[in-house]
């Protein structure tokens, strides 16, 4: 099961992060505007903002396999049928369907993974570790095959890597629910308290920050210190290689600390290596700083999901669906946020004023880890 969890993470970071290298065939194609070709991305955005909170919330009621299966359904259908659609306007349905498949199998994995283990910090940090390792393989993936494939065959074959998943998890066995609920609402309130809001926050920061590094650094290091093209994407693969190793070490650290602590630790650190990043003289500078800027963020997710399993490990599924509902926010604000900046100002002054979000998420772990005794754990 753990294996299939973490098959299907990988899975999900390939195919989240694949378009980049198709997007001009697609525009050129099927005749798109830029503003038509980013509404894709907001409908996808939608769809798993939709499914996150649905799945989550009903998968502890309803139980995971449904979602999981239902996920990678629509995975299947999406991407087969943005391969042989001809209607600008009917892709937007597509994308909203592969978005809906993207939400219910990240929260169906998630909670599955922190409700089958009992170490639930280093199980979600190795199970995003995969995450990770999958956004890296994804973009070169489906640049070579663009060399073999249209970029339709390109969307088949992630159709055929998605039914391999479905084909995988069906045979699993999945373990009987805990406790059945009759309203998922219900499980929402009972969750809800001041510690929830504040991992929700930090999740909230971590996904809006991260999306906008990873949107934003190419033109950053280009508008600052005038690298090249290629030097640039190289630096941006450093991070995102921060962010698999980091993973692993917070795997291996987050049973040996407590997790609030390992919250503001790496929080502290993160807000420091960018602040780094974000002034450095020179690409080699820029490089090693960002790397470590990924190296210190990559456990701030995880971790937060692990911390709200622990409290609450008979509602998995909710408090997954609460904590990625305001990640998804996250990504769709923060983003936007530096562009709005950086038309006002220039990019290095939107980039720098995620430095103040970083801040902030570290003293939302310092409160964490200060009162992290005041309330009983759900029993």
């Amino acid at each position: 099961m753990t294996l299939g969890a973490n098959l299907g993470l990988f899975i999900f970071g390939i195919l989240l992060n694949m378009v980049g290298p198709l997007l001009p065939h697609m525009v050129a194609d099927l005749n798109l505007t830029m503003t038509q070709a980013g509404t894709l991305y907001s409908m996808r955005g939608a769809g798993i903002i939709v499914a996150v909170l649905f799945a989550g919330v009903f998968s502890d009621i309803l139980g995971r396999r449904k979602f999981i299966l239902t996920g990678a359904v629509l995975w299947i259908l999406g991407f087969l049928g943005f391969a042989v659609l001809s209607s600008p306007w009917l892709a937007l349905v597509i994308w909203l369907i592969m978005g809906l498949g993207f939400g219910a199998v990240d929260t169906g994995l998630n909670s599955l993974v922190a409700e089958i283990n009992e170490e639930k910090g280093a199980a979600l940090n190795r199970l995003h570790f995969w995450f990770g390792l999958g956004a890296i393989v994804g973009p070169l993936v489906s640049q070579g095959l663009l060399t073999i494939l249209p970029w339709q065959g390109v969307f088949v074959a992630a159709a055929l890597l998605s039914l391999g998943f479905y084909a995988y998890m069906y045979r699993q066995t999945f373990p009987a629910l805990q406790r059945p609920s009759s309203s998922p609402w219900a499980n929402v309130r009972h969750v809800w308290s001041w510690r929830i809001l504040l991992l929700s926050f930090i999740i909230m920061g971590y996904t809006g920050v991260g999306t906008a590094l990873m949107g934003w650094m190419n033109t950053f290091l280009l508008e600052r210190l005038g690298t090249a093209a290629w030097y640039a994407s190289i630096v941006l693969a450093l991070y995102s290689a921060g962010l698999a190793v980091g993973r692993l070490a917070c795997g291996a650290l987050a049973e040996r600390l407590a997790y609030e602590r390992l919250l503001f630790i790496t929080a502290t650190l993160s807000a420091a290596a960018l602040a780094t990043s974000l002034w450095a003289p020179n690409v080699i500078w820029a490089g090693v700083t960002f790397f470590l800027t990924g190296f210190f963020f990559a456990g701030l997710l995880p971790t937060s999901l692990a911390t709200a399993n622990r409290d609450f490990p008979q509602l998995a599924g909710t408090v997954t669906a609460v904590l990625i509902t305001f990640g998804s926010i996250g990504r769709t604000i923060v983003p936007g946020a530096v562009g709005a900046a950086a038309d006002a100002y220039c990019v290095s002054v939107g980039l720098q004023w995620l430095i103040v979000i970083v801040i902030a998420m570290a003293g939302a772990g310092w409160l964490l880890n200060w009162f992290r005794d005041e309330e009983p754990l759900e029993q």
